[in-house]
């Protein structure tokens, strides 16, 4: 059975138009940083260990706002009681900070499980500047005007700005 219109159920204009609604949230600029890159191994200089350098590859703005229907868990581990808690971060892909704006929208940028998110400003409450955010699901949708990013907060590890 053919489609009445002729067309797909979302109007081709949706995503243009959509994109403005949801960017207004997006309030606080973060970085996508990988620990290290694939495959990368630790090499031996000057008489000790150097391992490679985290990279930022991706930088934004974003929304960032706790998991409503997942609760604050707390675990053991290594004798310690530790709390963690889900986070929401909705970022627009096609603007990446790290590429010029004369080359936007900017290639997708490929997220992973365990790359870390860190909130670099956020003036509506910089105590979000003291988390690391560890990505848990970064899976996409085939409408890709904004990628969701599912992390988790370790509730025990903030630390303390530098005065």
């Amino acid at each position: 059975m053919g489609l009445l219109s002729g067309r797909g159920m979302i109007d081709p204009r949706y995503f243009r138009h959509m994109t403005p609604v949801i960017e207004g949230a997006m309030t606080g600029l973060i970085e996508v940083i990988r620990p290290s890159p694939e495959d990368a191994q630790p090499e031996w200089i000057d008489g000790e260990w150097v391992y490679p350098s985290p990279t930022a590859i991706w930088r934004g703005m974003a929304s960032v706002t706790p998991n409503k229907d997942w609760r604050a868990r707390n675990r053991e581990w290594a004798m310690e009681q530790t709390a963690e808690h889900a986070v929401r971060v909705q970022m627009n892909l096609a603007k990446n900070m790290l590429v010029p704006k004369s080359e936007w929208p900017a290639p997708l940028v490929d997220i992973r499980h365990g790359d870390v998110v860190k909130v670099v400003d956020n003036p509506n409450d910089p105590i979000l500047e003291r988390y690391n955010l560890t990505v848990r699901n970064p899976i996409g949708a085939t409408d890709n005007w904004h990628r969701t990013l599912l992390c988790d907060a370790n509730l025990g590890s903030r630390y303390d700005i530098e005065e």
